[in-house]
């Protein structure tokens, strides 16, 4: 009885060695490297770039929050794109303190990254309304005529020598004037004048059918 006894006990530990070696092991795996895949192309925000903008990592941890938040460099200018190479993309990661045993970089040999292109949108203001911010806190301008911001979406154009009236903005300051066209020019183009009073050239942007605007 005591030899069967003993034999179940042996069995018994031989079991529990087995699973704790299996739990080893399974811990051992899971506290790798993370997997960290470079895109081929990114589109970016403009400002600092990060690898989390750069390349997919493996899984949503608190290491990985820490490696997506590395700063790799900054974003190229509007309408351009800059190409990072992944040589370049581990040396910021070893800056950062981001080892080959914490996060393991792979997939392309460089990203190409782009900025998102912002798309202007032009405000939808009522006739009669001040358009220009300076001069928004001196109440709305007499309805004499219409403001430009009316004609905004018009397509219309002003010849060379036509008459049109100067609007000079300098800070909270607007100085009226006339003067006349030197050259031709559309809506919201920039063109030069000539001033009424003085004989001096301005340049200004066709702000409406008769109106230049000129800011200082």
């Amino acid at each position: 009885m005591r030899c069967g006894a003993e034999g179940r006990i042996r069995r018994a530990v031989g079991i529990m060695a087995v699973a704790a070696l299996v739990a080893s092991f399974a811990a051992t795996c899971r506290a790798g490297p993370l997997t960290v895949l470079l895109r081929e192309e990114a589109v970016v925000a403009a400002g600092p770039v990060t690898l989390g903008q750069l390349a997919d990592i493996e899984a949503e941890t608190e290491a990985s929050s820490q490696i997506a938040a590395v700063i790799i460099g900054s974003s190229p200018l509007s309408g351009r794109e800059r190409s990072i190479s992944a040589g370049y993309i581990r040396m910021r990661m070893a800056r950062a303190g981001v080892s080959g045993d914490t996060a393991k970089l792979g997939g392309a040999a460089a990203v190409v990254v782009r900025v998102a292109a912002e798309k202007a949108v032009r405000p939808q203001v009522p006739a009669g309304q001040v358009r220009d911010p300076a001069t928004a806190s001196h109440g709305p301008r007499p309805a004499t005529r219409p403001s430009s911001s009316a004609v905004a979406g018009e397509a219309w154009t002003c010849k060379r020598g036509q008459k049109v009236q100067i609007r000079v903005l300098c800070g909270n300051i607007v100085v009226l004037t006339s003067g006349q066209l030197l050259e031709n020019a559309a809506a919201g183009e920039s063109v030069m004048a000539r001033v009424g009073s003085t004989g001096g050239r301005v340049c200004g942007v066709l702000s409406g059918p008769h109106e230049l605007t000129v800011r200082l």
